[in-house]
Parts: structure tokens; sequence; C-alpha cells
């Protein structure tokens, strides 16, 4: 990515409205007003922006080419809402499009493969090297589905809504033409986070309501960890919850500004059964709380939002949230606040941890020019 160029952009405005922003790598994309920046994390300087005559819904750096895959804002939207651009941000040019009837809502990459929300189906697509989709699996959910997409060496996973609130649809692919698919329920209610650890041997889920989330192992879908975040209602998105590089600890951070941390190795469960008993469950070892924003302050001029809805009332302030080491977590707002945390065992040997702020940035000035 160190050889994008930067596109020079005259803004005159005082308050962005970010649609969506997601790390990707070490970088960090957003989608904010009618343009698109990528930001390296280390060190903190922009590497591209890119305007449009309308507003992204959602972008992603398609496996680490220059190419960036495109979904448009149905208000005010820079292209149809139904179709997916794969756009070479070099030549400025769009390599290939993907089509569809109805509106996408979401897209996630990893690799060559793009799985895509459309309404009420799910899509997954191979892209090859000459940026041509082909349609590798579909299958129709409720309306809104989320989708989750890693691959590890040659082994891919793929997880989807399934027809049921609270089902989900797990793909292992292992090549193109050679993959088995399960179909169980994860949670009573809608499931609003999907998280893959990195080696794809488990993966974690919480509901609409934030409380729970709860562990898988990805091969017989028998749940490992119960989680409890809290009692209270909260919103985590799937760019918000994250296994370690080791997948030996699961970290999130909700709307209610506090992050997470659980580790892995302490088992919570006293079968591998689904269990709903509220008490049988784990809270979390670490918990560290952002400090508050002034909203009113001149130094933090953007409207709330989120990754998938905009609310320009309340001012709420969105997080995401990733792992830059095995010890270091990064968070990200739509307040332009960048947290990186680190994480300590309490003792030599101790299962606990904690959880301590090393270093804070602000990436407005990147995007004001």
């Amino acid at each position: 990515m160190n050889n994008l160029k930067s596109i020079q952009l005259v803004d005159n405005s005082d308050t962005k409205s970010i649609f969506s922003f997601n790390f990707c790598s070490d970088s960090l994309i957003l989608c904010y007003n009618d343009r698109v920046a990528i930001i390296s994390l280390s060190p903190l300087l922009r590497l591209l922006a890119v305007t449009y005559p309308g507003q992204i819904l959602n972008a992603a750096i398609f496996n680490g080419t220059n190419c960036l895959l495109l979904a448009s804002n149905p208000t005010n939207p820079a292209f149809a809402h139904n179709k997916l651009i794969l756009y070479d941000a070099i030549d400025h040019a769009i390599t290939s499009t993907i089509e569809f009837n109805k509106g996408i809502t979401e897209f996630k990459t990893s690799a060559s493969l793009v799985s895509i929300s459309v309404h009420d189906s799910v899509y997954l697509y191979a892209v090859d090297s000459e940026y041509n989709p082909v349609l590798l699996h579909k299958h129709n959910t409720h309306s809104n589905p989320i989708t989750q997409l890693n691959t590890h060496g040659k082994h891919s996973l793929f997880i989807s809504s399934g027809l049921k609130l609270g089902h989900l649809h797990v793909a292992h692919l292992h090549s193109k033409t050679h993959k088995s698919t399960n179909l169980f329920q994860a949670h009573t209610s809608k499931v609003s986070a999907v998280a893959i650890s990195p080696n794809n041997s488990s993966f974690a889920t919480t509901s609409v309501k934030g409380t729970i989330i709860r562990i898988f192992n990805s091969t017989t879908l028998q749940c490992t960890h119960q989680l409890r975040r809290g009692s209270d209602l909260a919103i985590i998105t799937s760019s918000s919850l994250a296994f370690s590089p080791d997948s030996t600890l699961l970290a999130l951070v909700s709307d209610k500004s506090s992050v997470h941390l659980w580790n892995l190795d302490i088992p919570t469960l006293k079968s591998s059964k689904y269990t709903p008993n509220y008490f049988n469950h784990s809270r979390s070892t670490a918990t560290y709380h952002l400090p508050a924003l002034n909203i009113h302050s001149s130094l933090s001029p953007f409207i709330t939002s989120s990754q998938h809805y905009a609310n320009y009332s309340n001012f709420q302030e969105s997080f995401i949230l990733t792992w830059e080491s095995p010890s270091v977590i990064l968070v990200a707002s739509t307040y332009g606040r960048l947290f990186k945390l680190s994480v300590t065992a309490r003792d030599t040997g101790s299962q606990s941890h904690t959880l301590q702020s090393v270093d804070f940035k602000n990436f407005l000035h990147l995007l004001t020019l």
C-alpha cells in the first residue's frame, strides 16, 4: 500500500460524517462525506484520499493490492446502490463490477474472497488476478444479514446469517470446488457480530442485546466459552470484536466506551454443549473505560455515525477495535480518536490481565486539508 497516491482535496466543511471505518492490516480506511481516505497507523499519515460525486457506504482494500472495494450509500449515492465496484486507486479506473437486483447492505473481504449481503441473501465470490469475480456460493437469509470471512493458508472460513434469527450458516472452503457447510443456532435473537480466530479454529458471536458473547469450535460447532460483557444492552459490531493474533484472548469495544478482554485459556462451560444457563459464563478478565469526550469541543467536529447506520441527532461516538500485536490493542472512534492499549498479565503465570493506555493520537487533521 505504500505506493498509493494521495489526491489533493479541497475541504471547506467544518463537520464530517463517517459512514464506515475499518482496520485493514496496518491501515485505517474511512468513508466520510463524499470521500474515502486510507490512513497509515505507524507512522500516522494519510496514504490516499479519493473524492466522489456522492457518498460511499463502505470501502475495503482488496487482497493487499491497490484495488479498493466500494459500495455506495443509498442516500446521495456515488453510484448505483446495487453495485459493488472494484476500483484501481492508482489508475483511477473501475476494474470490474458485481451487480445485484437489490441494494448492498454490507460486504467483507479476505484474501481473494468477497462476501456480499443483499437484502435477504448472501453471496460469496472469488476474484482472480484479473479482477474477474466468480460466484462460489449463495443462500437466502433473513433481512439485513451479516457475513464474516477469514483465510488461513489454504483454508477459508465463511460465516453468515441463516434464514432464522439467531441462526448462522458456516462454510469451510479448502479450495474453490471443495466446501462443507453447516447451519446452527448461536443465539435466540438476531446475531449482530461475528469474529473469526486467525487460525480459523473458532469464532465468536453476540446478539443485538450485546450482553453475552459465545465462542464456538468452527468444526464441531460446539460452544466452548460463554462470556458476559454486562447486563445492559449494548451495540457490538463485527468491527468491534476481535481475537488476539495467537487466538488466546478476545477483546471487544461497545458503544458504552468500554473495552473488555477475556482469557480463552480459562474454561467457562462444564461441557461443550450449548448451555443457556445465565450463571454459566465468565466476566471479562480486564476492562478499560475510554475517557469521555466533550462533544461540543472544537477539536471534535464529527457528527455521530456507526458501521451500518448513521444517527445525526445524539452525537454518539462509535468505536472499532483490532490487535496490533499479541500485547497491543488499537481502538479508533468516529471522533478521530485513536487509542493504543497494552495487554499485560497481572503476575507471572497469571491468567488475569490488565489493560492500560500507552498512546493516544487524533487523525482529524489527516481528513481536512
